[in-house]
């Protein structure tokens, strides 16, 4: 029998995980190597450089198969900014499968790739039952981790499904954990999309000065984190909560969606496009028609979780 073998993931670095995402970039210049490339690849899907991200993860694959586990799990986190979500469960399937494979035992890698499991789910529609088994093996990973960072997202995804569920009040409860425990490590981005999250489960129990407060708080704290993604989901949920400049929100939304989903291969901008969000927000009239969509919702966002 061949025992598994115990490996610390690559760390991200203090810069990373405090939001100072072009720090944390300039420190890693004129340096290379698998793990190396890793990080870039995290700190770059997290600044919106998504090109350059997905040649970072290309590179990282080429390193031990911890490694590779964690440079298809940041691969899965930049679909899921774009709605890919079917891509991002086929990279998660494939980090967990390459850590089964090589016999490596990695709770904090399996724990994020057990989170993003959830995450897809989400984002792909599941069932009920298939959302509370992920939730379920998601959560007993996270506390083998004991990871602060995937106890955040674990809230993340608990709170999402929640809101698919109509229960508002358990994702607020949910959201406003994780941007407490964010808070309290200093980590801007992770208090920052928890906020917006947060917002979101405000804007659907129709606490909409509440949302409005909360939205613009994790914009602030994105921009100053330089975390672009951020800022479409919260200008959408401003756009429905914050009516009197609604257009001025949406108009900044699809302004910055449209700069990411540009940052893409070429083959992968028209399926980004062709999926909602940014299927209508992109093809919104600019002099400001209105929001019309099937589900106008401000939960309709995306997540890297």
């Amino acid at each position: 029998m061949v025992e598994s073998t115990s490996e610390t993931a690559p760390s991200l670095g203090r810069d990373a995980l405090s939001g100072r995402l072009e720090r944390a970039l300039t420190a890693l210049e004129d340096r290379d190597g698998p793990s190396i490339q890793w990080r870039r690849a995290w700190l770059l899907t997290a600044a919106g450089r998504y090109g350059d991200a997905l040649e970072a993860c290309e590179l990282a694959k080429q390193g031990a198969p911890i490694v590779q586990a964690a440079a298809l799990m940041a691969e899965a986190m930049l679909y899921r900014q774009v709605s890919l979500h079917a891509r991002a469960e086929v990279a998660d399937d494939l980090a967990l499968e390459t850590l089964r494979a090589s016999r490596v035992r990695s709770p904090s890698v399996r724990a994020a790739i057990r989170v993003g499991q959830v995450a897809d789910a989400v984002g792909l529609g599941a069932d009920d039952a298939v959302l509370a088994r992920r939730v379920k093996v998601a959560a007993g990973a996270v506390t083998t981790a004991g990871s602060w960072r995937q106890k955040v997202r674990l809230t993340w995804v608990r709170g999402e499904v929640a809101m698919v569920r109509g229960a508002y009040r358990d994702a607020d409860r949910a959201f406003g954990t994780g941007a407490r425990i964010a808070h309290d490590q200093g980590a801007r981005r992770h208090e920052a999309k928890s906020l917006i999250f947060l917002a979101a489960a405000s804007a659907a129990r129709e606490q909409q000065s509440e949302a409005v407060r909360l939205a613009r708080r994790g914009l602030q704290l994105a921009a100053r984190c330089g975390a672009a993604p951020l800022v479409w989901p919260a200008e959408l949920i401003l756009a429905e909560v914050d009516t009197d400049a609604a257009e001025e929100h949406l108009d900044r939304a699809r302004r910055v969606a449209g700069g990411l989903i540009d940052s893409l291969p070429e083959p992968l901008q028209a399926e980004a496009r062709a999926r909602p969000p940014a299927s209508w927000l992109l093809t919104l009239d600019p002099q400001g028609a209105g929001h019309v969509t099937d589900d106008p919702s401000p939960l309709d966002i995306p997540t890297d979780a």
